[in-house]
């Protein structure tokens, strides 16, 4: 679905359908691979750790589209890592929503509201339910939905 720069189009597919902002890294993280395993198709090479899926080339993606000026990154007042899109990132997403067309983009725009607006720790557990192969340390997971009172 994705031709050419995968990594750096699901960052900016993620943060556009955000409303251009997104906090904390295990959040981005989240809603990629969400993004890409149920709706673009597995483009991005994830990996399993500790809080759930992580991609090295999402990681060093997000830089080079600091680089290139199409996000910034910063923390914020409470420190929580900030993800912004700029002018020239939501150009880009301008494109890529033409490019994916309709169901694509309402599909995942769904993933990434829920993502967005849900607290970290159901984030995880609910990635977790669906793909616990992602987990490095699954018993971690259990014990931190338990004690958030969360069906795991």
């Amino acid at each position: 679905m994705f031709k050419g720069r995968k990594s750096e189009n699901l960052a900016i597919l993620v943060l556009g359908l955000a409303g251009g902002r997104m906090y904390s890294e295990t959040r981005l993280q989240k809603a990629a691979f969400l993004v890409d395993r149920e709706v673009i198709g597995n483009t991005v090479k994830f990996e399993p750790s500790v809080f759930g899926p992580h991609s090295r080339d999402l990681e060093r993606a997000v830089e080079v589209l600091e680089k290139e000026g199409k996000i910034e990154i910063y923390a914020d007042r409470k420190n929580e890592v900030c993800y912004d899109l700029t002018e020239k990132g939501k150009d880009e997403f301008s494109e890529l929503r033409a490019v994916l067309g309709g169901e694509i983009i309402e599909r995942a725009a769904a993933i990434v509201g829920k993502i967005k607006t849900a607290d970290l720790v159901s984030v995880i557990a609910s990635v977790y339910a669906k793909y616990p192969e992602y987990f490095d340390d699954r018993s971690f997971v259990i014990r931190l939905a338990r004690k958030h009172g969360l069906p795991i």
